[in-house]
């Protein structure tokens, strides 16, 4: 998503092909780094020394700063520029709605992180070499929850460096507030509204969600076609154009950039495109949206892969460069990118 560095030895961009990968640290108990996942590193021993987990602030502080100190190292050894990114907590009325329909805690989810380890990821992610990007995704939420914008503004004011990318996970669609994703249950149950909709009706509820999110505190659009990992494709039509012309020109006007995510081409129904078919790429050059590079790998072991191919696909549907950021803002607030021209293969 962010940042381009020499990776395998083979070019696309400029001799350099992966953008960035970042890792979701989304809970903090024993057993959240997955160690069966860990590849080999030069830090692999510290992965199997989290446990028992930390009690006080300042403990999990250390934890977390040695853990990501592991993935600084691997990242480092793959020769990939990396993003340290997570979720940002979501209020305790919704948490509580999911719970209730889990019948479990929600934390147990692995959904996002706990309220109280926010400041922790924060403290530990910034407080460590060498230098790497720091961001935090936030979650569109339903109108009848108080919304994440607080913790938007919050981090916006208080952490001015850290990335703010922007994704719709939750929409309430025919009165029903589904979560992308199979667990628990969620993809019978998304599957049950998207046949009782339709899939144009179904898509341009998720669009409407997506515009209702875009305000000036957000720096990138996380994976705006995520929807089609376990649902057909968006259709093409009148009312699906008018909706998506319109996310485009408002993230045109507030400077947001368009996620590419490299886990597109490996995960779901549509491997043809990281997350954005290439029907609906000229709506947002068009509109003068631009677009980078990412990815939403959850396993180290992931790092990398589909970047090749993401970046082929930007060459044969007429994206021609993307773009890249230091993490350096401008004086009305809003990050600074450099675009990075796209070549062919050499």
């Amino acid at each position: 998503m962010i940042n381009f560095s020499n990776h395998g030895g083979h070019s696309v961009i400029d001799n350099h092909t992966v953008p960035y990968s970042s890792l979701k640290p989304q809970d903090f108990g024993t057993n959240w780094l997955y160690p069966d996942k860990c590849p080999d590193c030069p830090a692999r021993r510290w992965c199997y020394a989290i446990s028992p987990a930390p009690e006080t602030q300042a403990e999990k502080v250390e934890q977390l700063k040695t853990i990501f100190s592991c993935y600084l190292l691997t990242y480092e050894k793959a020769e990939i520029e990396p993003l340290l990114l997570c979720h940002a907590p979501l209020p305790t009325a919704f948490e509580q709605f999911f719970a209730d329909r889990y019948g479990k805690p929600f934390q147990d989810c692995r959904l996002v992180m706990p309220q109280n380890d926010f400041p922790v990821f924060l403290e530990a992610a910034t407080s460590i070499q060498p230098a790497h990007l720091v961001g935090v995704e936030f979650d569109q939420l339903p109108a009848r929850f108080v919304d994440s914008t607080p913790t938007l503004q919050w981090v916006a004011k208080n952490y001015p460096t850290i990335i703010r990318v922007m994704s719709v996970h939750y929409p309430e669609i025919g009165g029903e507030i589904l979560r992308l994703g199979r667990q628990d249950g969620e993809l019978e149950r998304t599957l049950d509204v998207y046949r009782q909709l339709g899939p144009e009706a179904f898509w341009i509820a998720v669009w409407e969600a997506t515009l209702s999110s875009l305000t000036s505190e957000v720096d990138i659009l996380g994976h705006a076609f995520a929807w089609q990992k376990h649902l057909d494709a968006c259709p093409d039509t009148d009312a699906t154009q008018k909706i998506i012309q319109a996310v485009a020109q408002k993230m045109a006007q507030l400077g947001i950039i368009a996620d590419l995510n490299a886990s597109g081409m490996k995960k779901g129904k549509h491997r043809d495109n990281p997350y954005f078919p290439a029907r609906w790429i000229p709506v947002f050059q068009q509109a003068g949206v631009g677009f980078t590079a990412g990815d939403d790998s959850h396993n180290q072991r992931q790092i990398g892969r589909g970047f090749d191919d993401l970046l082929q696909f930007c060459l044969r549907n007429g994206i021609t460069e993307l773009v890249q950021t230091s993490g350096q803002r401008n004086s009305s607030g809003r990050l600074e990118w450099q675009p990075v021209k796209l070549t062919g293969d050499e």
